[in-house]
């Protein structure tokens, strides 16, 4: 039996079409995938894996950045990013320490289900911390969450290195 083929090279234009679509990601699938492996990981296992994939994930989305040469340019191409994505937007304040990033209506207890924000924050966590080697920082960078905000509508992550 034939099967039908996949392959649309042959279809004048179908690369171009599909190159610029955006690939929808349903919710519900994102959030039944974060409740199976809640189901089976201990969460820092988890924890450490998302923070993997937010590294990765980062990787391939700041490739695509022009050069930066300041936090701002930083911050400003991190939210010209995160608006395609309608996850919110990030501004930055200074302290002696470390540098404060305080995410605004960022999405993971819409997208992966509220009772996984506590591993699942480390996507982001992975995604800044990459993204800050990229632009230059020095040292050993470290992004992490601020302990568990009640208001999911702004979170903090410190940056330090």
């Amino acid at each position: 039996m034939n099967e039908p083929s996949l392959n649309f090279t042959g279809l004048p234009g179908a690369g171009q079409y599909f190159a610029a679509q955006p690939v929808g990601v349903p919710t519900p699938l994102c959030a039944a995938l974060a409740a199976e492996l809640a189901a089976d990981f201990e969460a820092d296992a988890l924890l450490a894996f998302a923070r993997r994939c937010g590294m990765r994930w980062a990787e391939e989305v700041v490739s695509t950045f022009a050069p930066v040469e300041t936090m701002a340019d930083l911050i400003a191409a991190l939210n010209a990013y995160w608006a395609t994505l309608h996850w919110g937007w990030v501004e930055t304040e200074e302290h002696r320490e470390h540098l404060l990033l305080r995410h605004a209506l960022l999405p993971l207890a819409r997208v992966y289900g509220k009772d996984q924000i506590v591993w699942s924050i480390g996507f982001v966590e992975g995604f800044y911390e990459k993204a800050f080697l990229w632009a230059g920082a020095e040292g050993s960078v470290q992004v992490r969450a601020v302990p568990h905000p009640e208001d999911l509508h702004e979170v903090q992550f410190e940056v330090t290195g």
